[in-house]
């Protein structure tokens, strides 16, 4: 069994709980960060970050989801998405530094999405926030290299959750644009952010990784 200790933020939804699970199984202490136990937008909503151990490792698997249009977006709407997307990583992340519970040389992962670095009808402010995330993760490796930290996100395309099961969710097209003709599980992406927070990643930093079963590459 490892010595080393995870934080999970967003550890009650499907994705953070096969996080959480996926930890373990690697020998970590994994460790939850519910978003009942974190709120940036209250007084005391991050006391608890210092109280958490020093952490070799940080997932993020948090965030919300809407529709809308540059044409209809509405600001409050749009802020309470970047909030949600961006802004609680940033917010954590600089709390964790604040308090000095990250190792030297741990590794940090946050869960995006495909719509990232592209997009779709009518996922606007979706799009813009999700984009945001790649500089965050540029940034932040860069701003933390000389500690030996290693900063990336990964880019799941459509999962077969309880999120991606809802109307309107790009799930239901998703078989159509991969060559293998289904769905990731969220197992897929677990195992894909843990071996990015494993020691075993000596070198990728600063980069937002599909993980899509090569959809993006065949939608072209």
């Amino acid at each position: 069994m490892s010595d080393k200790t995870a934080l999970v933020f967003g550890s009650t939804g499907a994705i953070g709980a096969a996080i959480v699970d996926e930890f373990g199984a690697k020998g970590f202490k994994a460790l939850s960060a519910p978003r009942s136990l974190v709120d940036i937008d209250r007084d005391d909503g991050l006391a608890a970050i210092r109280e958490f151990p020093q952490l070799d490792a940080v997932a993020w698997a948090q965030g919300i989801t809407g529709a809308d249009t540059i044409e209809n977006f509405d600001d409050d709407f749009f802020m309470s998405m970047f909030n949600a997307n961006c802004r609680f990583v940033a917010k954590t992340l600089q709390e964790l530094l604040k308090h000095e519970r990250l190792n030297n040389g741990s590794r940090l992962c946050v869960v995006s999405t495909i719509w990232q670095d592209m997009s779709r009808r009518e996922r606007f402010s979706y799009s813009v926030t999700k984009a945001a995330v790649g500089g965050l993760v540029r940034s932040a490796s860069i701003d933390l290299a000389e500690r030996g930290i290693l900063v990336n996100a990964v880019l799941p395309g459509s999962v077969d959750s309880p999120m991606g099961r809802r109307p309107g969710s790009s799930a239901q097209d998703f078989p159509a644009w991969t060559p293998h003709g289904h769905r990731l599980s969220v197992e897929d992406i677990a195992r894909t952010v843990v071996s990015l927070c494993d020691e075993s990643n000596t070198a990728v930093s600063g980069q937002s990784i599909p993980i899509d079963l090569a959809a993006t590459v065949a939608m072209i």
